[in-house]
């Protein structure tokens, strides 16, 4: 299976080229996005919880040279995340359920770095029930990353990403970010379109990075080699020296409430083979 993710790494650095070329969307029906879900909500964990990000996604095939049909030119030897690891994890190694909701773990404290890549793979468990909401939605959280050793709540949050569910709409595969490190709901965003190929029993991988000298954002889902969607986002704020030197968290799931909250930890999803690695800055 790793040999597989790492596959699926060389397709996507093959598509995006260099860090200055754009990933595109890839809905799968390449309608617009979810600009009609009209949601105002910032990403887990943040401190503008009940507060508004916008919704600024779009869903556009991918570029040709990233569709289904680019898997068979993928090296055979296939090229490992970019930098030092981190931390690793081999085979599935946590399930959500109701009592433990999330898998925290610190990492690259003592370094400053530049680029960050958090790859992974996870098997699709059932939906959650849905949360009164006014969208209509239940955003299953994959993971988030936050800056470490901060002492207010707005300082920490980075990125992170969902399989998100709607009652009437396609669901959505959905990354989280920031505009700025600053105080509320204004400096958290997000890009989201449709993907609504989420099956259960099915296994998928995430590939998502973020980086300090491309101001750039990342977030990729695939499966067998075929990139799925892909998400990006400008992080022109984002300074190594500012932002990435303190250390990293990491959770996987969310310990978000699970009774009034459309945000939900995706319990019976199982999370497998994770990959964090970090390019330091000399």
């Amino acid at each position: 299976m790793r040999r597989a993710l790492f596959l699926t790494l060389a397709l996507v650095h093959a598509a995006c080229g260099s860090d200055d070329v754009a990933i595109m969307d890839a809905g799968a029906d390449g309608e617009a996005d979810a600009a009609a879900d009209g949601s105002m909500d910032a990403p887990p964990r943040a401190d503008a919880s009940s507060d508004a990000a916008t919704d600024a996604s779009s869903d556009v095939p991918v570029p040709s040279d990233a569709s289904a049909d680019a898997t068979s030119d993928a090296p055979s030897d296939a090229t490992p995340p970019r930098g030092e690891a981190l931390a690793t994890e081999t085979g599935c190694f946590f399930t959500p359920t109701a009592t433990d909701r999330v898998r925290s773990l610190r990492v690259g404290e003592g370094a400053t770095y530049d680029h960050l890549e958090i790859t992974f793979s996870v098997i699709a468990g059932p939906w959650q029930p849905h949360i009164p909401d006014p969208s209509n939605r239940t955003e299953h959280i994959l993971f988030g990353l936050s800056r470490a050793n901060q002492p207010r709540s707005f300082q920490r949050y980075l990125m992170g990403a969902a399989a998100v569910d709607f009652l009437s709409r396609p669901s959505h595969f959905r990354m989280y970010g920031r505009e700025e490190i600053a105080m509320g709901a204004a400096s958290y965003t997000q890009v989201s379109g449709v993907y609504d190929g989420w099956t259960e029993g099915s296994r998928y991988d995430v590939f998502c990075s973020i980086d300090a000298t491309s101001d750039l954002q990342r977030c990729v889902l695939a499966s067998d080699g075929t990139v799925l969607a892909a998400r990006e986002l400008v992080v022109d704020y984002l300074d190594a020296a500012m932002h990435m030197g303190t250390g990293f968290d990491l959770e996987l799931g969310t310990d978000s409430p699970l009774d009034h909250d459309h945000l939900q930890t995706p319990q019976g999803w199982q999370f497998c083979d994770l990959v964090v690695t970090g390019r330091a800055v000399d």
